[in-house]
């Protein structure tokens, strides 16, 4: 089988620092990938380069048989990649429904204003946001900002929904809902690759993780493998770390 995401020797410079530097890997449809790793690995760097928000330095990102190269980040929206960020991006001055609606007027199917405002409503039901379809973004809680964030995401209908530290500063049980909403994009037939630094949440949603250090993947296995790696362990999860911590 094809793979829906191949990189193949995928390089990012910044001046002299190789912020990604050579990754090679391959994505079936519907898995989620787990992207861990120290602070400054190239996690959201490769994220970058996926979305194509940046251009690789060298290398190649192919999306279901097709070369990324030169495209920019409305070409890899109508692909079929959507974003959601580490610090939610949602427009202020907006509403709730307005901002998940974005998703759908500038995702994969571009759907005109009525049909947009019927799927992010859906969308903000699923991550438990439909009582709030009316307020503005401003009043949202972070959680709720986080929650909009992938609504937007859903509402996009996406091949591959790239998803940036969805769970950072959330309590144990918005971190759950958070887990199910992800689960939920996976049995919709939709490809994830999630960054966490929460080990636990790894290796509770992903099918497979991928550990980057220095910009390099260390590892790319299951999440078992992955947390029983003494290279893994001495080089980021810690001497202590368990895969529930």
């Amino acid at each position: 089988m094809d793979a829906l995401l191949e990189l193949r020797d995928v390089r990012r410079s910044f001046g002299g620092v190789r912020a990604v530097d050579g990754i090679d890997g391959r994505l079936d449809e519907g898995r989620i990938l787990g992207l861990i790793g120290p602070n400054g690995s190239g996690k959201t760097t490769l994220l970058g380069l996926i979305s194509a928000t940046m251009p690789v330095s060298a290398g190649e990102i192919v999306l279901d048989g097709r070369s990324m190269r030169g495209w920019s980040p409305s070409d890899a929206a109508r692909a079929g990649i959507c974003r959601a960020y580490q610090i939610p991006q949602a427009m202020p001055e907006l509403t709730t429904l307005e901002n998940a609606m974005l998703g759908a007027m500038f995702g994969r199917h571009r759907l005109p204003t009525a049909d947009a405002r019927r799927v992010a409503a859906d969308a903000l039901e699923r991550v438990g946001l439909a009582g709030r379809i009316s307020t503005p973004v401003g009043s949202l809680s972070l959680a709720e900002r986080k929650s909009l964030e992938l609504a937007r995401v859903m509402a996009a209908r996406p091949r591959l929904a790239l998803v940036d530290e969805a769970m950072a500063g959330l309590a144990a049980a918005q971190i759950r809902a958070a887990e199910d909403i992800l689960r939920g994009l996976r049995q919709d037939g939709v490809t994830v690759i999630v960054v966490e630094h929460v080990p636990g949440v790894v290796a509770a949603i992903a099918d497979e993780v991928c550990v980057l250090d220095q910009g390099r993947v260390l590892r790319w296995a299951s999440p078992a493998e992955i947390m029983s790696d003494p290279a893994v362990i001495a080089t980021y999860l810690g001497r202590r770390a368990r895969p529930d911590a």
